[in-house]
């Protein structure tokens, strides 16, 4: 079964050990990076159980909102990692899939969303890893690539297109036709 995505559309920048992340020295990443803006909502994907909210007090680069979610089958107990929002969300609060957890903070031109999920709760490097480290070293921690899991986003709507004027094109009558 699919879940609902943390955000109204899914715009991926970077995916889950993303050989092309750039930031950090080339750090290994552990989750996804998707386009927002600043003071866009974000949205749990199951439900849970707020386990970890350190968004009121933290730099953006630290800030994280962490949910125990209990998520249909086949990927059930596993832990959402919200990266760089801004939650009122306290721990042992309980959330339904598609509440509001939270909004986007504002990182300037580089606002997102990092999305992550593990089988653990790891309250610390949630978001990178040690350069080098490899993709099966990061999935024996519990990181798991979220994507397959979300439901995709609805394409956009498609704005109807405005009529076109043309004019009648009117043909002469046959008796007006030139003769050759």
């Amino acid at each position: 079964a699919q879940i609902p995505p943390p955000l109204t559309r899914i715009n991926v920048i970077f995916w889950l050990y993303d050989r092309r992340f750039a930031g950090f020295n080339a750090k290994e990443h552990l989750g996804v990076d998707l386009t927002a803006t600043a003071g866009e909502s974000a949205y749990a994907v199951c439900d849970g159980l707020v386990v970890y909210n350190n968004t009121p007090y933290s730099d953006i680069v630290a800030s994280i909102l962490i949910i125990e979610h209990d998520c249909p089958q086949p990927l059930g107990l596993v832990y959402g990692y919200y990266g760089h929002v801004l939650s009122d969300r306290v721990e042992g609060q309980s959330v339904e899939a598609g509440d509001i957890i939270g909004t986007i903070k504002d990182w300037g031109g580089n606002s997102h969303l990092h999305f992550g999920m593990n089988r653990d709760l790891i309250e610390d490097n949630w978001g990178l890893m040690p350069p080098g480290t490899s993709l099966r070293e990061i999935q024996s921690l519990g990181w798991l690539d979220p994507l397959p899991y979300l439901t995709p986003s609805p394409p956009p709507a498609v704005k109807p297109a405005a009529p076109v004027y043309r004019p009648a094109v009117r043909k002469p009558p046959p008796s007006q036709k030139r003769r050759n």
